[in-house]
């Protein structure tokens, strides 16, 4: 019941709040030049950074390659990783969310600033996997929300490191 819910209350969430949208560019223009990945959440995983900044850059690569040159910088202020007591008996979940900034070269100036939110959940077994990988996971959707909701494009479908373990 608690991974239904949690998936209810998930989806009233927005997953991307413009905080200062970009004023009046075509973000298709937009190209990232450099990636900065702090990570600020005490709970985060050692090496989240690096599979943020793994999954920004190829990513990014693939939807933010106009002519005009940003950097973007990243900040992870929030990080859970799901119980696996929890995932079997009642469901849980795994979120990360922190905020993104387009930094307009080269005075350095903040262009623009998002705050994105994203997650999984389950229960049970099933859950067990959904839940399983969340560094890799919770990056590579937060890059696909960047995309999708900065960059104005959809990264292909790949398959999820638990779908990869179904197999």
């Amino acid at each position: 019941m608690t991974a239904l819910a949690a998936l209810t209350l998930g989806a009233c969430v927005p997953a991307v709040t413009a905080l200062k949208p970009v004023p009046g560019i075509d973000v298709k223009t937009l190209n990232v030049r450099n990636i900065t990945v702090k990570i600020a959440a005490p709970t985060a995983p050692p090496d989240l950074a690096a599979q943020v900044q793994i999954a920004l850059t190829a990513g990014l690569d693939q939807c933010a390659k106009g002519s005009t040159d940003i950097d973007l910088a990243v900040r992870i202020d929030n990080f859970k990783e799901a119980n696996p007591v929890t995932v079997m008996l009642v469901g849980d979940v795994t979120n990360m969310a922190g905020s993104v900034r387009l930094v307009k070269l080269p005075e350095g100036a903040k262009l623009a600033e998002y705050y994105i939110e994203v997650g999984n959940a389950g229960g049970g077994l099933l859950g067990l996997a959904i839940t399983s990988n969340p560094g890799e996971d919770l990056s590579e959707k937060f890059t696909g929300r960047i995309c999708e909701e900065i960059f104005l494009h959809e990264l292909p479908k790949e398959e999820s490191s638990f779908e990869k373990e179904r197999e």
